[in-house]
């Protein structure tokens, strides 16, 4: 999930690592493929030949989420991150619909992400924007996150794939984060690696 990957080395570098993990981890007669959900010019469609699998994680860079504008002092609102979060979601999105015409194989997607800021819990509590000014565009962010990440589970679930989720970050967790995370692996029948700084016995 590079579009939501922070640029701090130390949480770039568990990303690579976790992902090359997944991919040594895969059995003889498995078809994997290397997906990013910001920058897919240096992804790798489906194979069995790990070395293109594992070039194209070793190709894998942060997105520009939170931080600063243009090297000032300005800190990004919510607003110019919420992009990069929709783009995560849709990416998944595709993914399972894509899969969805695949018979008869067991399908899995190994989502390895910091996760969105919003959780399906959070839906019911949604109903309407709140009014004024920023807090009007913050409520219309969080109710596309929220439509967002409720298409995702059905198209997971309409296509038999179970999503499982592990979070490069390590510890401390973003709570919020950390929700959809769970609500994703939940809800496809997978299971979310989070809270833990050992990736290992997840993958």
């Amino acid at each position: 999930d590079d579009a939501t990957l922070v640029p701090h080395p130390y949480t770039v570098g568990r990303a690579r690592a976790m992902a090359r993990a997944v991919i040594e981890g895969l059995g003889p007669t498995d078809l994997a493929a290397v997906v990013f959900t910001r920058d897919n010019r240096k992804a790798q469609d489906f194979t069995r030949d790990r070395s293109r699998l594992l070039a194209a994680a070793d190709r894998l860079t942060p997105g520009f989420i939170g931080g600063t504008v243009g090297g000032s002092n300005f800190v990004k609102p919510v607003a110019m991150d919420s992009s990069y979060y929709l783009s995560s979601l849709r990416t998944l999105q595709r993914i399972a619909e894509h899969l969805e015409s695949v018979p008869m194989r067991r399908k899995i997607v190994a989502y390895l992400s910091a996760g969105v800021p919003v959780s399906v819990t959070e839906a019911a509590q949604i109903s309407t924007p709140r009014v004024g000014g920023e807090a009007l565009v913050n409520g219309e962010i969080e109710q596309a996150l929220v439509a967002s990440l409720r298409a995702t589970v059905d198209r997971a679930q309409r296509a038999n794939v179970a999503i499982f989720a592990l979070d490069p970050s390590g510890l401390p967790p973003k709570q919020g984060n950390m929700d959809s995370l769970l609500t994703l692996a939940r809800q496809t029948g997978g299971h979310a690696f989070v809270n833990t700084n050992d990736y290992r016995p997840g993958i």
